[in-house]
């Protein structure tokens, strides 16, 4: 990621959320393969292990033994198409320009970065770079730095509510939708939206700032988080909320 904003230094936001816009599209490829291939016939868990929570079922063998031998193989499949991807994608990284970097150290507005005249002259460039560059912390003084820590427990609660979100998200539907295939076509059009979403807000990061953005974003996160309880309507109003 940061390879890649240093190839656009202005441009920062759009191309992080670019980047992890991967995870977002990587599941809307992956996610309909594996449940085909783990779950063909579209079976929907039936072993319900607790009285008291009827609707939390799960694959049971030896009814659903079948399904449940698949899923160590799947792991393996899978484990071999991330080194595949991950060695492709090693082998296209290439360095950024000298120019485009300095810019990118420095968080300096470079819309000239590009330009002919700074390529050729790298002592301008070096004297921009000093006079720029903010100082550089060891791990130890980060640690002492009040904006450090806001940044650390932002982050935390906000991957709270997305970690929960991504890993409960097809448990909570089994509850009240019997269509796995369907769920799994839900997971792939939600990634859709992971994908555009990261981008988008990157955009708004570059133009509003990363405080303004985060702000607006939990306060939306937040309200869909309270509504999430009444989507068990239907399952299409449920596959627009996860979307």
């Amino acid at each position: 990621m940061t390879l890649a904003m240093k190839w656009l230094p202005t441009y920062k936001g759009v191309v992080a959320g670019s980047v992890v816009a991967g995870f977002g599209l990587g599941a809307m490829v992956f996610n309909p393969v594996i449940t085909s291939y783990i779950n063909p016939n579209n079976t929907s868990p039936s072993y319900a292990p607790y009285p008291d929570h009827p609707k939390e079922k799960y694959f049971h063998d030896p009814d659903d033994a079948a399904i449940l031998d698949r899923v160590p193989y799947c792991f393996l499949v899978m484990a071999g198409f991330f080194v595949g991807l991950q060695t492709i994608g090693n082998l296209l990284l290439k360095p950024a320009p000298t120019v485009f970097e300095d810019y990118y150290e420095s968080g300096v507005n470079g819309a000239a970065c590009a330009s002919p005249s700074l390529q050729q002259d790298s002592t301008a460039s070096e004297n921009l770079l000093q006079e720029a560059l903010p100082a550089e912390y060891s791990p130890l003084q980060l640690l002492k730095h009040r904006d450090f820590w806001i940044l650390w427990f932002t982050f935390l609660c906000n991957n709270q509510g997305i970690c929960y979100v991504s890993t409960y998200w097809k448990s909570f539907g089994q509850g009240f939708i019997s269509d796995d295939m369907f769920l799994a076509a839900i997971g792939s059009a939600a990634s859709i939206g992971n994908v555009l979403s990261r981008i988008i807000w990157g955009g708004i990061g570059d133009k509003l700032g990363f405080k303004t953005a985060m702000c607006t974003l939990q306060a939306i996160f937040a309200m869909l988080y309270i509504v999430m309880y009444y989507t068990q309507a239907g399952k299409w109003g449920y596959a627009i909320f996860v979307f």
